[in-house]
């Protein structure tokens, strides 16, 4: 093989080393929370990526796993935790969690919360989720009623 016959090679083999770096480059963690208003109550619902997930199960004294039920209450449970509504009195800031599930490479929490009417403006959010586990998580949070809609990022 000829000398420009091996540079040609070898840039070509760095070049796929290069480009698949730049495609196994490090996902950042974040979390998703869309807040709807609909018939008299808001539809609450988090998406965190598996990844996180899992690592929030760990959390939670789990296997770190999303193969099963009990995984999947470990990750509500833990949503419970880190996501509250602050500056409302008695069970108006309680939030019902209804479940979760694992669709694809994210996991999706769902929540409702029942005020007595649509709240203007919407009350405080406590939302730490992910930022025990992973030092620079993002959590952003969508905030959608009949006034509109309002993005908070935390």
């Amino acid at each position: 093989m000829t000398i420009g016959k091996r540079v040609a090679v070898w840039l070509f083999v760095a070049s796929l080393c290069w480009w698949q770096h730049g495609a196994l480059a490090h996902r950042g963690s974040a979390e998703w929370t869309d807040i709807v208003w609909q018939d008299k109550h808001y539809q609450i619902t988090h998406r965190l990526h598996a990844a996180d997930a899992l690592l929030a199960s760990r959390a939670m004294g789990g296997r770190g796993e999303l193969d099963t039920l009990e995984e999947l209450a470990r990750v509500t449970l833990y949503v419970e935790t880190d996501f509250l509504l602050s500056g409302t009195t008695g069970n108006q800031g309680a939030l019902t969690t209804l479940g979760a599930e694992l669709e694809g490479d994210f996991v999706f929490v769902y929540q409702e919360w029942f005020p007595v009417e649509q709240t203007q403006p919407f009350p405080n959010i406590v939302n730490t989720l992910l930022s025990d586990l992973v030092a620079d998580a993002q959590r952003f949070v969508r905030i959608e009623t009949s006034q509109g809609v309002e993005e908070r990022r935390f």
